[in-house]
């Protein structure tokens, strides 16, 4: 089990499509050059502390997220794939 501290969100990577909504077929490296990720929220810190004031984490378990693969840090935790993300780093909440 994983428990966030310090208004971090634990997402777990999820591959985008491979072929977009146009039928056109996108090569990896459109994801390796990319400034942006995405992936599933795993566990979720209550709030956060950005420019001197404490926020209300919109994102929620279970929720599809973007997020700035820069200000994140990756981990394996059991043998998968982590990635854990500042909460101000979530750039949006996808569908």
């Amino acid at each position: 089990m994983i428990t966030t501290l310090n208004g971090h969100v634990i997402v777990e990577p999820v591959k985008p499509e491979a072929v977009s909504k146009g039928g056109i077929v996108l090569p990896d490296v459109v994801e390796d050059e990319s400034y942006l990720s995405r992936g599933k929220v795993v566990e979720v810190s209550p709030t956060y502390f950005y420019d001197g004031k404490d926020h209300t984490q919109v994102a929620k378990e279970g929720d599809i997220v973007l997020y700035y693969k820069q200000g994140s840090l990756e981990f394996n935790y059991m043998g998968q794939k982590f990635v854990s993300v500042p909460g101000h780093e979530l750039i949006a909440v996808i569908g």
